[in-house]
Formats: structure tokens, C-alpha cells, sequence
């Protein structure tokens, strides 16, 4: 990676720590093994198109960034020392989204429903799908059915009862005890058998790239094993 590239991300991996919960930082520390030995600021080698960098402070919280192509993401938490592994646990999310529907604009490049299917999809601005949210359609007689948004960030009723009419769905995180958020179905979205929500405050409701990162101690550099690649080991860290 040249100069000019890491500048680039580490600009971006400071903006990406700026949510730091400094209160938290002397509990955080005690809370595992921190090893002085591995504090230091990483970067990844071996993955072709991709620059990631990994700053894992003395205090035990650690801030992880990952660019590939027009795809930024991010992870902020506490990391310790677990035998041959560096083990990175991320901050849970714990503002309550809200929601919005799609905009007539937004909604011209949604993909069509399949013949007998009723879908709806939740994402976050700039980022992606939205994963764990509850979709609960509700009938215009009263019935109601619900289903929970996948990796692709779509809740999809198949096949959907015939000649049922859903009129409005309500939307909340899975596992979560938050209110439902009501919206109307506008026909249009009724005749398509489709829906689309946004999260409104993207920036507040960053989803952390992973929940969990564990990285092999080789020498002094750090082996990822993706969580999202089932566990594989490509690429290395190391430190600058």
C-alpha cells in the first residue's frame, strides 16, 4: 500500500474512533488480558484491493477499519490476549433505530417482487443491508404475519395468502424490547408487493462489521481468521 493510500485510511480510521466511551476504559482494561506486546497500529498485507488497518491500544479498546473498493467498514471495542489468538469483541449497538420509508426516487431501482411473494427491505444509508429487524404485516381485516430481515437485509412472505391485502407494516429489532414503528402501505407499494425502509440516522447507528474478529499471533504479526469466509485465514497484519 503506498503513502498516499494510508494517509487515506487513517484519516478514516480516526473518524471511526471518535465514538470512543473514554469512562469505559479502566473497566475495559481489567476486563481480560491486555498484552503490552501486542499494543501497536496495524496494517493488512496479502489481500489484493483491499487496505485495513488495526490500532490495538494499552487502555483494551481497539478501532478497526477495512476499505474495498467504494465499501467502508468499521468496529470499535475491546480486544485482549486469549493464548495463541488476539481476540477483538466489538461494542454493541444500543440506540433504538428509527426508521423511514424510501423515497419515490429511492425506490425506482428496487428489484420486482417474485410472482407469490409480498417482500420488504430495511438498510442503512451508505452501508448496506440491515439485518435481525422484525417486519409485521399487518391485513387490512386485522391478520397479521411476521418476518425477520435476512444478511440481504429482505423479509420476504412466500408464498403470501391470496387475497389477503396488507395495509401497513411495523418494524423493530429483533431480541430487542422496543416499540414497533407503524407505517401505512401507499397502494402503489401494495400493487407491487413491496416496501423499503431506511434507518434515519445512519451515522448514529453504525453497524459494527463484525461481532467478533480473532486474529493468530504469528511472530509479530497478527493472522485474521474472517468471521464472514467461515473462519478463514487470509491476509496479515502487521505492524508499522
Amino acid at each position: 500500500m503506498n503513502a498516499a493510500a494510508r494517509g487515506c485510511l487513517s484519516v478514516l480510521l480516526l473518524i471511526a474512533g471518535t465514538g470512543l466511551v473514554h469512562a469505559q476504559q479502566a473497566k475495559d482494561a481489567s476486563a481480560g488480558r491486555i498484552d503490552p506486546a501486542m499494543v501497536g497500529h496495524y496494517y493488512l498485507n496479502g489481500v489484493m484491493e483491499t487496505g485495513s488497518e488495526l490500532l490495538l491500544n494499552a487502555d483494551g479498546r481497539f478501532q478497526w477499519m477495512l476499505a474495498y473498493g467504494a465499501l467502508d467498514q468499521f468496529a470499535q471495542g475491546r480486544w485482549q490476549r486469549e493464548g495463541d489468538r488476539v481476540v477483538l469483541r466489538s461494542d454493541p449497538v444500543t440506540k433504538t433505530p428509527e426508521f423511514r420509508p424510501f423515497t419515490d426516487a429511492e425506490m425506482q431501482s428496487h428489484p420486482p417482487s417474485a410472482a407469490d411473494a409480498w417482500t420488504a427491505v430495511v438498510g442503512i444509508p451508505e452501508q448496506g443491508p440491515m439485518s435481525g429487524v422484525e417486519v409485521l404485516f399487518e391485513s387490512d381485516d386485522g391478520k397479521t404475519q411476521t418476518v425477520t430481515t435476512g444478511a440481504d437485509g429482505m423479509a420476504t412472505l412466500s408464498p403470501f395468502p391470496k387475497g389477503r391485502n396488507w395495509a401497513r407494516v411495523a418494524l423493530r429489532r429483533q431480541g430487542r424490547n422496543e416499540a414497533w414503528q407503524w407505517f401505512a402501505l401507499p397502494k402503489p407499494w401494495q400493487s407491487e408487493r413491496f416496501a423499503a425502509y431506511f434507518v434515519k440516522d445512519a451515522s448514529a447507528y453504525r453497524q459494527s462489521a463484525f461481532e467478533i474478529l480473532e486474529l493468530r499471533v504469528d511472530g509479530r504479526e497478527l493472522v485474521p481468521s474472517w468471521p464472514w469466509e467461515g473462519g478463514k485465514e487470509r491476509g496479515r497484519y502487521a505492524r508499522e
